[in-house]
Formats: C-alpha cells, sequence, structure tokens
C-alpha cells in the first residue's frame, strides 16, 4: 500500500492511503489540502511537476541533496520514520484493511505529541463518548456509509485548518 503525506512546517500532518503515486491521485489531495499562493517543499517526484502553476514549489531531489538552505522535506520524513518504527516495532504485521486505521493513530500521535500523555489519554476518551466499537464492526471493511461520514469528518477538519499556508510533501516508502 501506498501512503500520501503533506506536513505544514512546525504543524500538523495529514496522510492518506492512496492506490497509486500519479499525477492524476496527488493533485486532488494537494488540492483540496494546500490553498493556492502556499509555499511547497517536494521530492522530485514527477507527478508534482506541474505543481509552480499554482503553488511556491521548491524541489529538493534527494539522489543528490537532502537539503538546500530552507528547501527539504524533513519534516514529513520524520513522520514516516515514526510511522515505520511503529509498524515494525509495535504492531509487527499491518493489514492493508487497516492501515487506514493505524496511520491515523499516528496522524493523532504526531498533531498532539507536544501534550502529556494523560492530557491525550483525555482527549481519546472524550471522543469515544457513546460510541462502540464491536468485533464485527473492526474486521469488516469500511462500507459507502463509512466512508462518506469518514471524508466528510476529514473535510470539516481541512476546512478549519485551511488558513495554514506551508507544506511540506512527500511520499512514504
Amino acid at each position: 500500500s501506498i501512503v500520501a503525506g503533506l506536513i505544514e512546517r512546525k504543524g500538523e500532518v495529514r496522510a492518506f492511503v492512496v492506490p497509486n503515486v500519479q499525477k492524476a491521485t496527488l493533485a486532488p489531495i494537494i488540492a483540496e489540502n494546500v490553498m493556492p499562493g502556499a509555499t511547497i517543499y517536494t521530492d522530485a517526484l514527477g507527478s508534482y511537476n506541474d505543481l509552480s502553476a499554482e503553488y511556491k514549489h521548491f524541489v529538493i531531489n534527494h539522489a543528490l541533496e537532502y537539503v538546500r538552505g530552507h528547501v527539504h522535506t524533513n519534516g514529513i520524513e520524520n513522520f514516516w520514520a515514526g510511522l515505520k518504527r511503529t509498524i515494525k516495532g509495535t504492531y509487527i504485521f499491518t493489514s492493508t484493511q487497516h492501515l487506514e486505521r493505524y496511520l491515523d493513530e499516528q496522524i493523532f500521535r504526531h498533531n498532539n505529541k507536544e501534550k502529556r500523555d494523560a492530557a491525550r489519554t483525555r482527549m481519546i476518551i472524550k471522543q469515544t463518548d457513546g460510541r462502540r466499537l464491536t468485533y464485527r464492526n473492526l474486521i469488516q471493511t469500511m462500507s459507502d456509509q463509512q466512508a462518506r461520514k469518514k471524508a466528510k469528518l476529514r473535510a470539516a477538519t481541512l476546512k478549519r485548518l485551511a488558513a495554514k499556508r506551508r507544506f511540506h510533501l512527500s511520499m512514504g516508502g
């Protein structure tokens, strides 16, 4: 499975399970998450070639260098490293069916890393109020209704974060 991710410099991360790394797949994600005119730092993936039309686009070619002044993707690379450590060290195995759940957990951890464990635990407990997850629901694939609900929640979050303007963009590998 492939995961695409964006991170605002010194800000929140957003990541998505995607079917491929083609421009047709990535462009809508970028458009939904990054305001036109924002500054974007990417690696040299060809799918990002036309970003300069809408954004201030800086490219770092990892075959040649990892940092050139302020041009780097270190923020998202840090997120990928943490995600990989968790998958290999804690979960040992992750199924494609549940990859989005593992990803959501790591997004939550990353976006709330400044909070103490007790504060994060309280946040999680508050979010479970009135909800019940049965084993049957856990192992089922996401229904269309669940997918629409999740997309609606994600859109609301993105709307709230729309004012943020600097992002790193990279693919997890």
